[in-house]
């Protein structure tokens, strides 16, 4: 089972694929990022109209 976890655009290249982490390795890599990659995510609001909307 894979885990949702938050990278940058910068990061993309170097994924190797959607899976690339799991419960056993996602803590150690989060362990070793300079900065919390969750710190904004309850203050950022989007919604998904927009995409809503171009897919109609």
């Amino acid at each position: 089972m894979g885990v949702s976890m938050p990278v940058a655009w910068q990061q993309l290249p170097e994924l190797k694929g959607g899976a690339q982490w799991n419960v056993q390795t996602a803590r150690e890599y989060l362990s070793f990022q300079p900065t919390d990659p969750w710190a904004e995510y309850w203050s950022t609001a989007q919604t998904l109209a927009g995409a809503m909307k171009r897919l109609r």
